[in-house]
């Protein structure tokens, strides 16, 4: 499998087992109430979860009266979706599709679709590109969209300053302890091509086995980029925000978060 493909059998049990300690509920149901506070529709409306993976949000939104759509890629993350779904009891709010993003098929059907926690990103411009028009076409008429990826002036920020301490290239290691693993992630960003590059290795901690290696690609999107994209997919730019708790978005925000509306 070549590195353009690399979210093809990604998003499986190693993934689920090792970054769902990181998202706990508390973290999952205030998120969802940003979503619910920024896109401020009225119950009942149809909104569109795009890279869903386990329906982290999406339950607390169908808790809150809205129908949703899960869509994701992976088999084994909409699994577990469909598990908590059940779990939280609102199965006859949430839909789940098994859909590859690029090939999205709705017609002005929604009113509003997210896509959120860097689930933008992962193909060629062109590709990235389409997804944004696949979800203009998914939206009724002013239609709302809210987009999250990591902020690249503060990612680029943090590399700067590490080289800088090191003498050398940009390049850092992270040991982290997660769903009975030792990982030791390896973050490069290529700056000829704007990509984040994650290089994450696991060790079962009972056997100090190396069972596995992943690698993930993700393009960086600067913000006059994403408007660009936006606006030529037919989308008007209304908010920017810099964290889950609508805060101004700055040089320094963790995130870089667009609302916008369907033209």
């Amino acid at each position: 499998m070549s590195s353009k493909d690399w979210f093809i059998g990604y998003f499986d049990e190693l993934y689920y087992k090792t970054y769902k300690p990181y998202e706990d509920e508390d973290r999952n149901k205030m998120e969802a109430e940003f979503i619910a506070n920024v896109l401020n529709l009225p119950k009942g409306s149809k909104i569109l979860d795009v890279g869903c993976g386990y329906a982290r949000h999406a339950v607390y939104l169908a808790k809150m009266g809205y129908y949703i759509s899960c869509l994701d890629i992976s088999g084994y993350l909409l699994k577990k979706a469909e598990e908590r779904v059940r779990e939280f009891n609102v199965y006859n709010l949430i839909r789940i599709i098994k859909c590859d993003m690029r090939n999205m098929r709705f017609d002005h059907e929604y009113d509003a679709a997210y896509i959120f926690y860097t689930t933008f990103g992962y193909f060629s411009d062109d590709e990235n590109f389409k997804v944004l028009n696949n979800l203009n076409k998914a939206l009724k008429k002013s239609g709302l969209l809210l987009i999250d990826v990591p902020n690249p002036f503060r990612m680029f920020s943090s590399a700067f300053h590490a080289s800088l301490l090191r003498g050398r290239d940009a390049t850092r290691y992270t040991w982290l302890e997660s769903g009975g693993y030792y990982i030791l992630e390896k973050h490069d960003i290529d700056i000829l091509n704007s990509r984040w590059i994650m290089d994450r290795v696991f060790i079962d901690k009972s056997t100090g086995r190396r069972v596995s290696q992943r690698i993930s690609v993700v393009r960086i999107y600067m913000p006059i980029e994403l408007k660009r994209f936006l606006n030529e997919a037919g989308f008007k730019i209304i908010k920017f925000y810099g964290d889950y708790k609508s805060s101004e978005y700055t040089v320094l925000s963790p995130r870089l978060i667009i609302l916008c509306q369907a033209r």
